[in-house]
């Protein structure tokens, strides 16, 4: 009898939760890197766009799925984004035409493993021939 209810009461105490202590994330997720790089001329046409993080993004995105995460000027074809856990990647149908002056955006969808969502876009601008002008950005 005294057996099953040391049984009983260490069972009690087995419950599996996050660990207390530490700062809290409240922080949305930050872009730290892209390729191609924001104004640089590409002449690989196959390229992948990839936008990088400085930490674990979600795979899901607010308001829809990833392929509406990211807006591509101008609209050329279809295109897929694929999630990895730091990244994502446009990948173009056909890819990236020449002569061109890309405007890439990612939209303020994207969020943290905690749900912090980013607060603005995110736009990249790069070239596949000719020289990207700074006030492409304005």
């Amino acid at each position: 009898m005294f057996f099953v209810g040391v049984v009983v009461a260490a069972s009690a105490c087995a419950q599996q939760e996050m660990p207390p202590g530490g700062p809290e994330d409240l922080r949305p997720p930050v872009v730290v890197a892209t390729t191609p790089s924001a104004l640089e001329i590409v002449a690989d046409l196959e390229m992948e766009i990839r936008f990088e993080f400085d930490e674990r993004i979600s795979e899901r995105v607010t308001g829809g799925v990833l392929e509406t995460a990211i807006a591509v000027s101008p609209v050329l074809g279809g295109y897929r984004v694929e999630h990895d856990p730091k990244s994502l990647t446009l990948k173009l149908e056909g890819g990236l035409r020449p002569d061109l002056v890309y405007r890439i955006t990612l939209t303020p969808t994207v969020s943290d493993m905690f749900g912090n969502t980013m607060t603005d876009p995110f736009e990249l601008v790069f070239s596949t021939g000719g020289e990207p002008l700074p006030t492409t950005l304005a």
